[in-house]
């Protein structure tokens, strides 16, 4: 028995969801997943702090993608509504957050940076929730 990674993806949306297991906010989680397990250099960054990654955006809304077909991610965002940690019977686990980027958000990102980008999105309510079509917050 172990807590594997040490991680858990949570992806927080206001929007109806019909069917989860279909839905592209599954599709995502699954991806960001993937590549979280297939990648170690990127497992100590959601470990202890904020982490930005693009996805291949194959069944993902339209909105959320960038012009070369991807979706931009932020993971590790503070939520007042989840916990950061959780302890199993094996040991702590780290709950990351999921937020999805719009395309201009993710270029606001590279630029000037995830914290400058976090500072936005904490000015804005709810700022951590994940949804197919918002205003950008740049």
């Amino acid at each position: 028995p172990s807590v594997g990674f040490g991680l858990e993806l949570a992806l927080e949306t206001d929007e109806s969801v019909e069917n989860v297991a279909k839905s592209w906010q599954q599709l995502l989680l699954e991806r960001i997943a993937n590549e979280l397990v297939g990648h170690e250099h990127l497992r100590e960054p959601a470990r202890t702090g904020i982490l930005s990654m693009e996805v291949d955006g194959e069944h993902m809304p339209e909105s959320l993608l960038t012009k070369d077909g991807r979706v931009g991610v932020l993971l590790g965002m503070d939520t007042p509504a989840l916990p950061g940690h959780f302890t199993m019977p094996d040991g702590q686990v780290r709950l990351v957050t999921v937020k999805t980027l719009m395309p201009r958000e993710l270029t606001y990102l590279l630029e000037h940076g995830r914290e400058e980008l976090l500072h936005r999105f904490n000015q804005s309510n709810p700022g951590h929730l994940s949804k197919a079509w918002r205003q950008p917050v740049v």
